[in-house]
């Protein structure tokens, strides 16, 4: 475990720490996690000690958290931790850089004459809009979210954009799977010479680093 790895580990074994994440778990992609692995998160993390994340190095607690985890709840659960980790958390950089692209080209973003493409990527939106809205719904924070959220020197805006990203994510994958995917490699390989075609759309990315749509649907499986 190289040290970029584990503070990306420290840093989702804290936000999975938080009442406002445990909220929305199922919507997460976070279905198995329970109260159970809630407790046990929290019963490893020291705010005093263990935060802010930057401050220290995790290597050490990283993989003791994670014998533990395996130890407690078994294999099968670590791996679903490790793959939510890798494969749903975001913390910027590339971190689901095709999800995010391909939502911003469908939610107005990208603009086109051809009618089919047009009316699948309105049917996606209108389901990702109506799903978020329904999400929307302020969360009261709990006196652990304060404190956890204080010591490790984020606010509770930082978390629950975090939190959106997250979740529209999720929400356009699925709408996407089930609306855009189905059609085939003929309407795949439109939409995606047409955005590369414009450069406008592209907002500046380079034609090469443009995901393929549904080619994040290989490891992400929700």
């Amino acid at each position: 475990m190289n040290i970029d790895f584990t503070f990306r580990c420290a840093r989702v074994w804290w936000f999975l720490s938080l009442d406002v994440v445990a909220k929305h778990a199922d919507p997460l992609g976070l279905p198995w996690f329970g109260r159970e692995h809630l407790a046990y998160v929290r019963s490893r993390l020291d705010l005093k000690q263990d935060l802010p994340i930057s401050h220290f190095d995790p290597r050490v607690k990283t993989y003791e958290r994670l014998q533990g985890f395996r130890q407690t709840f078994g294999n099968e659960h670590l791996e679903h931790l490790l793959w939510w980790q890798r494969c749903v958390y975001t913390q910027g950089g590339h971190d689901r850089v095709g999800e995010l692209l391909w939502w911003h080209f469908v939610n107005g973003g990208f603009k086109t004459t051809d009618h089919h493409l047009a009316s699948v990527f309105g049917t996606v939106r209108e389901e990702v809009l109506g799903q978020r809205q329904a999400l929307a719904a302020p969360a009261l924070l709990s006196a652990w979210d304060e404190q956890a959220v204080a010591a490790e020197e984020s606010s509770i805006e930082q978390v629950e954009q975090n939190i959106d990203e997250i979740l529209t994510c999720n929400i356009f994958a699925k709408a996407w799977q089930r609306t855009a995917t189905p059609l085939g490699m003929d309407v795949l390989i439109k939409a995606f010479e047409l955005v590369c075609a414009d450069e406008a759309t592209r907002g500046g990315i380079d034609e090469g680093m443009l995901p393929f749509p549904s080619s994040w649907e290989i490891e992400l499986k929700l």
